[in-house]
């Protein structure tokens, strides 16, 4: 797959989507894997999470974070 795709000179965007646990994470470790890490660009979405260090340890436990309004994404 990796020398099919060194021939291509576009760059596009693949947004991998997907609830807690689904794997999303081992998808794009395999893609960067296959394609080399000089060439894909990783942007968490982790990354985006609410801050929540008003809240006990508890009351974070308990939060959904698989909801949408758990991640600042305006």
């Amino acid at each position: 797959m990796s020398s099919e795709l060194s021939n291509v000179q576009s760059t596009f965007t693949l947004g991998i989507a997907g609830g807690s646990g689904s794997g999303k994470t081992t998808v794009v470790d395999s893609i960067t894997t296959e394609l080399g890490d000089d060439v894909v660009n990783v942007l968490p979405h982790d990354a985006y999470y609410r801050s929540k260090p008003h809240l006990d340890f508890e009351e974070r436990s308990n939060s959904n974070f698989d909801h949408p309004d758990s991640l600042e994404t305006n």
